[in-house]
């Protein structure tokens, strides 16, 4: 949460080399400790939310490439070291060659979600205790199962209109601090939803990270709920100055017209 702040008050105004490496340098850290506690979920929410508004920022497309060039390069040195992430791709590459260890969440998880096909099996009907981690890795499989993929697909939908209408926030906003507040906030949540409903559905490794506002963890579910209240109160001020400063406007609008007249 404070991280999203970090960035927006570093690239409120021009930034130089010096203040560039420093920014990179930390962030890098904290996804480096993230990945030690093997986290891999969390790091690449905070590396690519960093990688956005530092493109905001910017507008530099070579910085861009060669932070994903350097993640690449990272994520390989990674799983050349680490056996968690060799266990992770081998479990998304093929689930079903170790279903009885690496591949058992994600083959469950896939099991729910097209077992009872658009509708589901109804509220209480399905087995999501059988999935390891459903309260909160992979809620999404225990929703799919008992309320349908139809509904699946609906909360995918909502959170697609949460990114339109926080891109849609940061465009309104004139103020640059708020419109990089909103852009992190917007990337994070974004990022997050994907890369555990991505996950789930077998489209990227599997991470153990919570869907905002559906998964169980109080922790989780605070900071979501603040992240969305900063995006309403970053719309509502732009609103509120927007008119403001359009009032005058219109004032002079009107005098000037009945002068004419």
């Amino acid at each position: 949460f404070l991280f999203i702040f970090y960035l927006a008050s570093v690239f409120r105004k021009r930034v130089e080399l010096r203040e560039l490496l420093i920014t990179g340098g930390l962030s890098a850290g904290v996804v480096i400790l993230l990945v030690l506690q093997k986290d891999l979920g969390s790091a690449l929410i905070f590396f690519m939310t960093f990688m956005t508004m530092l493109y905001i920022a910017t507008s530099n497309e070579v910085l861009f490439l060669m932070g994903m060039g350097a993640a690449s390069f990272a994520a390989t040195i990674a799983y050349k070291l680490f056996s968690h992430v060799q266990v992770r791709v081998a479990a998304w590459r093929d689930p079903w060659a170790d279903i009885d260890h690496g591949g058992y969440q994600i083959v469950t998880s896939l099991f729910a979600i097209t077992t009872y096909g658009l509708f589901g099996s109804g509220l209480t009907k399905g087995m999501p205790v059988s999935i390891p981690v459903v309260e909160s890795d992979c809620i999404f499989a225990a929703i799919c199962e008992e309320f349908g993929a139809l509904f699946g697909a609906g909360i995918i939908c909502i959170f697609i209109m949460l990114l339109y209408r926080g891109i849609r926030i940061t465009l309104d906003c004139t103020r640059r601090y708020y419109s990089l507040l909103a852009v992190g906030f917007t990337a994070m949540i974004a990022f997050q939803a994907f890369v555990i409903i991505g996950g789930v559905i077998k489209l990227i490794p599997l991470t153990g990270v919570t869907l905002p506002l559906v998964s169980y963890g109080g922790t989780s579910v605070l900071v979501s709920l603040m992240m969305f209240g900063i995006l309403q109160w970053v719309c509502v001020y732009c609103e509120q100055h927007s008119q403001a400063a359009a009032e005058p406007m219109q004032q002079q609008y009107v005098e000037r017209r009945y002068a004419d007249e």
